[in-house]
């Protein structure tokens, strides 16, 4: 999860921190964490290639999450200035969100789920010719799903019906907590 994206739920007090609900057992603890600290996994866009550590971490935040955090629309969001921003703000909103939804650990385990069922032959009768050669190709190696995930990740493209699309924009004087898709 972007820093800059986190930095929105912050405390009043504290720009670095952020309120958590943490489950302890039976027991529920409302904390503070700061925003460094939380939102990630370890390796989890880290792959080897060729023998050589990589991590897509470096592209994702240069193409994606610090042009959008410089833009127009998020100065607009991020001030409150809601009612500032236009029909030219739901493209890069929509994008933003497709970001974060490619980008989660959910879709990554989506990926491996999906495998394993193709593996298990359970998705062969519903399979049009390219998704099968694209889940024979995730099920060539053990590190294709991964592979997938990560182009997933940095993929910048815009659907090209992306104008359709809704996009709302709400304000919330409580914070909001999210399941697998941004708010």
């Amino acid at each position: 999860m972007p820093q800059f994206y986190l930095r929105r739920f912050a405390c009043a007090d504290d720009a670095n921190k952020v309120r958590v609900v943490e489950r302890h057992g039976d027991i529920v603890a409302i904390d503070r964490k700061s925003i460094d600290r939380i939102g990630y996994e370890d390796a989890l866009h880290a792959y080897v290639q060729d023998g050589v550590p990589r991590s897509i971490e470096g592209p994702i935040n240069q193409a994606i999450e610090t042009p959008f955090s410089n833009s127009a629309t998020w100065k607009m969001i991020a001030e409150g200035s809601f009612a500032s921003l236009s029909e030219v703000d739901r493209i890069p909103i929509y994008g933003f969100a497709r970001h974060l939804q490619r980008r989660n650990l959910e879709t990554l385990r989506f990926i491996e789920a999906e495998s394993a069922r193709f593996a298990d032959g359970q998705l062969d009768g519903g399979l049009t010719e390219d998704e099968h050669e694209m889940h024979a190709w995730i099920a060539a190696s053990a590190e294709n799903a991964h592979a997938l995930f990560r182009e997933g990740a940095l993929d910048t493209a815009i659907p090209e019906d992306a104008g359709a699309i809704n996009v709302m924009v709400c304000r919330s004087p409580i914070p909001l907590r999210t399941s697998t898709n941004p708010t």
